[in-house]
């Protein structure tokens, strides 16, 4: 809103301009906010003062609507976390592969808004050629509150951690699987020796190799035990275990329960069904503990920043170009006997210097103030005048970005944007083409007021992005993509806006009014999205231009 602000507070100076500016003389009596074929005459300066205000609301993922935070949404699974990892393979260790250890989903509430001060300056070089440059001031803000886990949860905080006797419990399960295969093998080296030793030598003896599994089954078991849950003396255990009854602890104790059947068929007591697992997680993790695993540093955490606000700003990328006129016959606003369609085209070409900041690696909710590298783009505007009063311009343009190389965190699945420190690199990006058609047709209701509307249509291919070890880009691309939220960058948005013109052009040149100057309002916003990870934006957007003639020609 400040930068609406800023654009309302000059138009409230306007008025007090020097009477002495001259007009530029255009050919339609309102223009539109969005690019047209237009060129303003020789020695004329048009200086532009815009405000933005555009709020991200949501994203499309491949064409289904999503909230805006959906990438912070990914289970806090082993692909995320390395504690989760560590259970998950041993979970693979023991036989019981589709048991997932995961902390669940943490619901997102992520908003974020961009407030931009645009100054431009056009200049008439000559009748048919004009300059451009734009530079905007932007400021950032961004804030996610993250609720209650949701979804599959399997595992919790790590009740070891409250003491109560917990560790001591958690031993005497272990040691009850590494007493039962120590008593397994000296009943085999017994029958071994003498084959009545105990009653149940000959089925020990018939199954040599079972029991020698079992035995190395035990005391994996029992280690893999100690490794998650922590027992006093041998191990502190993961900052997370199973949670009661969930399919984690079901698949553990089914291993155990296996165990003890076989352990049982051969005469060993040291455990039973009665043993059971050590002490499960009472509750899903907490948002406390939530912030916790965000901020702390590796293996414990992601040693990301929190998620509740961030703001930023700076200068953002400057464009410099040339509009030329290719041809034009669209008859002057004073012609009032012409008839019949007109039609008008330029050629717009320009160069976008990077500016602004990246949206930070360890900031999972920031947006950047600016790309941050260089690009060029070539637009053609064709302005089809119907009537005096009905008028519309078709756009087409293609931008390319310039390869560059930056820091970021590479997503082990794209889309994923809950990234480890561990996953920080240096990438290359060769960023894909950009193409953007855009229809403005527009209506003008008397000398002064105009209204318009805007269908828009930009599609991006995929880029390429390689990751950088020790100065040499090795052969296979990462899953990351140069746009928001780590979101893949091959897409394409439907866009539909409509304007609002005031104009004191025609009526200055009439002698009506004192200074040239026009004034936009225009709200435009996402409407659809077929492919790709797209933020659904709203943007309203106030624009003032006043027309000059520099050094007073």
């Amino acid at each position: 809103m400040r930068s609406l602000s800023l654009a309302l507070v000059a138009l409230l100076l306007a008025p007090v301009l020097p009477a002495a500016l001259q007009p530029a003389a255009l050919a339609q009596r309102v223009l539109g906010p969005s690019q047209d074929a237009t060129t303003i005459k020789r020695g004329t300066l048009r200086t532009s003062i815009t405000g933005e205000n555009i709020l991200l609301r949501g994203r499309w993922n491949q064409g289904v609507s999503q909230p805006l935070g959906a990438g912070l949404d990914a289970p806090l699974d082993g692909t995320v976390l390395r504690e989760m990892a560590v259970v998950q393979d041993v979970l693979q260790s023991l036989g019981a592969p589709d048991a997932i250890a995961t902390l669940g989903h943490p619901q997102t509430d992520l908003r974020q808004r961009l407030a931009i001060t645009r100054l431009g300056f056009d200049y008439g070089i000559s009748d048919r050629l004009m300059l451009r440059v734009q530079a905007p001031f932007v400021r950032v803000r961004a804030e996610a509150q993250m609720g209650p886990m949701y979804g599959m949860i399997t595992m919790g905080p790590n009740p070891i951690t409250l003491g109560s006797g917990v560790a001591a419990q958690n031993r005497a399960v272990v040691d009850a699987y590494t007493a039962a295969a120590s008593a397994l093998t000296a009943r085999r080296d017994a029958c071994t020796a003498n084959a009545s030793a105990h009653p149940e030598c000959g089925s020990i003896l018939a199954a040599g190799p079972q029991v020698a599994a079992t035995i190395t089954r035990a005391n994996q078991f029992a280690s893999a035990l100690a490794t998650i849950y922590g027992a006093s003396g041998l191990a502190a255990g993961q900052p997370f275990v199973p949670t009661q009854g969930n399919a984690v602890e079901l698949a553990l104790a089914q291993v155990g329960n296996g165990l003890v059947a076989n352990f049982n068929q051969w005469g060993v007591t040291n455990v039973s069904t009665s043993t059971g697992l050590p002490v499960a997680a009472q509750t899903p993790i907490t948002a406390d503990q939530l912030a916790a695993i965000l901020r702390d540093a590796a293996p414990d955490g992601l040693e990301a920043k929190g998620t509740g606000k961030s703001t930023r700003q700076n200068l953002g990328d400057v464009d410099v170009g040339l509009t030329f006129n290719v041809f034009d016959r669209v008859p002057s606003a004073a012609d009032t006997a012409a008839r019949g369609i007109a039609v008008r085209q330029s050629l717009a070409l320009t160069y976008r210097v990077g500016g602004g900041h990246y949206d930070l690696p360890e900031d999972f909710i920031d947006l950047g103030t600016g790309s941050g590298h260089d690009a060029i783009a070539l637009h053609a505007m064709t302005d089809v005048v119907l009537t005096r009063r009905l008028w519309a311009t078709v756009t087409l343009g293609w931008a390319q970005a310039f390869a560059h190389e930056r820091t970021l965190r590479v997503p082990v699945i794209a889309g994923v944007d809950l990234i480890g420190a561990e996953q920080l690199a240096q990438v290359r990006i060769e960023p894909a083409g950009l193409l953007d058609l855009r229809l403005a047709p527009r209506y003008v209701l008397n000398d002064y007021i105009g209204i318009g509307g805007e269908w828009r249509y930009r599609v991006r291919g995929a880029d390429r992005v390689w990751r950088i070890d020790d100065g040499t880009a090795v052969t296979t691309p990462v899953p990351y993509g140069d746009g928001g939220m780590q979101a893949p960058s091959d897409s394409d948005e439907h866009r539909w806006a409509w304007t609002f013109s005031y104009s004191t052009l025609d009526s200055r040149r009439r002698g009506v009014a004192r200074l040239p100057l026009e004034i936009f309002y225009t709200h435009e916003q996402s409407v659809g999205s077929s492919r790709g990870v797209v933020p659904r934006r709203w943007e309203d957007r106030v624009q003032l231009r006043f027309y000059t003639r520099l050094f007073g020609r």
